[in-house]
């Protein structure tokens, strides 16, 4: 080591001295001065350093403490000599040069050896850090496929909920119009079993009447005309569950006057509104007369009766009714015949029984002047002040009156303004109202 790190110096000359140094015989210790003392103060006799000598030789012949003796005397002997090699001068300096050399290529080699070791750690962090990266850019390409397959299968969903709902849609409107088919079936097939009657029956009928009375012709002719009423209704008042929807609106107000009577609807057609209230659990019964539209009601299982509506009322008890309601049928009427229904409900009904009575709008132009007219059985529009005052005259307080069934929004005016706000009142306003009344 002396040699590769220091080529000024001979080594060799250095070595050869220090084991001249180690070969000398040890020399005894000098004499202590004569004024030194010992702890008793008398001084250290000459018989006492040969006893200590004699004693060092007796306790080397020992076999294993004499070793460690000899061992510990050459360290002594080393230590001195590098002692007195450390205060020479210059020798001190150069072997103090050379331990630090030697100290700091140690420390080098330890300070490499940490430098290869950490270096590793590094190369294993690193490789550890980039199969991390490698996991972490797995997943998210995981992620991403996970995430594209999720759209597609939303957009799949979503396209498959949408073509649902147009089959949904259109099997909707298919029902619908089977319904109305089936309607219009079954009226035209209770026609057609009345016509049979009447057809097998007539013979007989023909035998038993006296001349000059009415032949069977003219009952068939009837049931015709009944039939012909019966489609007109399919046709332009709409299917039953659409009148059962329109006619919902009133069971608010039934219910919160409802009573133990029972309510009675003259006119009652098909027995949309009858069903409605039995479904409520109001016990209520309809006068019609036309035969289909009875016929069609009974099949149903409703309380639907064959009767003029006039003479009904009249075969009742006074105050025996809890309501009595007429939809689409006072525009029928003679304004006598008006008068009297109105007088026969009013003494039918119990101590506050309500009146409901519906009608077309005049109000609105395109119905008092076109689409009224569709029915040529219709006599005259009733404008709801004439219907107001006509059942304050007659005994009914504080008539309320009820607009109903506005035109499609889509048909009004856009423009904005009093002139467009006013025709769009006039023409497209409330195509029907009700007049709702109770008995004092």
């Amino acid at each position: 080591m002396i040699r590769s790190n220091n080529p000024g110096i001979d080594a060799a000359a250095l070595e050869k001295r220090i084991e001249v140094e180690l070969r000398q015989p040890e020399q005894p210790p000098a004499p202590w001065p004569s004024s030194s003392l010992s702890t008793g103060g008398a001084p250290i006799l000459p018989a006492q350093g040969a006893g200590l000598k004699n004693l060092k030789l007796r306790l080397r012949g020992v076999p294993v403490l004499g070793k460690l003796l000899m061992e510990l005397n050459r360290w002594q002997r080393r230590r001195r000599v590098v002692g007195r090699a450390l205060s020479t001068p210059y020798l001190g300096y150069v072997l103090r040069w050379l331990k630090s050399l030697a100290l700091i290529h140690e420390s080098r080699g330890r300070m490499e050896l940490t430098v290869r070791e950490l270096s590793l750690t590094e190369q294993r962090l690193r490789t550890e850090i980039a199969l991390s990266n490698l996991h972490l850019a797995e997943l998210r390409e995981r992620m991403e496929a996970s995430r594209r397959e999720l759209e597609f299968s939303e957009q799949r969903l979503n396209t498959a909920i949408e073509l649902n709902l147009q089959h949904l849609s259109a099997l909707r409107a298919e029902i619908a119009e089977e319904k109305k088919r089936s309607a219009a079936n079954r009226s035209e097939i209770i026609f057609q079993q009345r016509r049979l009657t009447e057809v097998l029956e007539s013979p007989a009928r023909q035998a038993s009447v006296a001349p000059g009375q009415e032949n069977a012709a003219s009952v068939v002719q009837g049931d015709e005309l009944d039939s012909y009423y019966a489609a007109f209704e399919a046709s332009f008042r709409g299917a039953r569950e659409e009148i059962r929807a329109r006619l919902s609106v009133y069971l608010d107000r039934v219910m919160a006057c409802r009573g133990d009577l029972p309510v009675l609807d003259i006119g009652c057609g098909r027995g949309e509104w009858i069903e409605l209230l039995g479904e409520q659990g109001i016990t209520a019964y309809g006068v019609d007369l036309n035969s289909v539209f009875v016929a069609d009601a009974q099949q149903r299982g409703l309380d639907a009766r064959k009767a003029e509506a006039i003479s009904h009322l009249r075969s009742l008890t006074d105050a025996s009714l809890s309501g009595v309601t007429g939809f689409h049928i006072i525009e029928h009427l003679q304004i006598q015949d008006l008068v009297m229904v109105i007088d026969e409900a009013n003494r039918v009904l119990t101590s506050g029984g309500f009146l409901l009575l519906e009608t077309p709008n005049p109000e609105n132009l395109l119905v008092g002047a076109s689409s009224f007219w569709n029915d040529p059985t219709h006599r005259a529009p009733l404008p709801s002040s004439v219907m107001r005052f006509m059942l304050e005259q007659r005994g009914f307080p504080d008539p309320e009156v009820i607009y109903l069934h506005p035109a499609d929004e889509k048909m009004k005016l856009r423009e904005t303004g009093e002139t467009s706000e006013r025709l769009n009142q006039l023409l497209y306003g409330p195509m029907d109202y009700a007049i709702w009344a109770r008995k004092a």
